[in-house]
């Protein structure tokens, strides 16, 4: 799974790393999965997902890898 989707429409200097899911050990990859899972179900809105705690979680996780 790429998560280059955003890429392609964020301004490049705001775009994130390419990741794969491959990049992450077993506990990593679930503890993706269920942020991943939480940020889709707890952000109906798409003009507010960066105000939103699971969002702010979510990025966190991925900017340590």
């Amino acid at each position: 799974m790429r998560l280059d989707g955003l890429a392609q429409q964020a301004h490049p200097d705001k775009r994130p790393s390419l990741l794969t899911l491959s990049s992450f050990g077993p506990k990593d990859k679930a503890k993706f999965e269920r942020l991943l899972v939480e940020y889709q179900a707890d952000n109906q809105l798409p003009d507010l997902f960066i105000t939103r705690p699971s969002t702010r979680r979510l990025f966190a996780f991925l900017n340590k890898h």
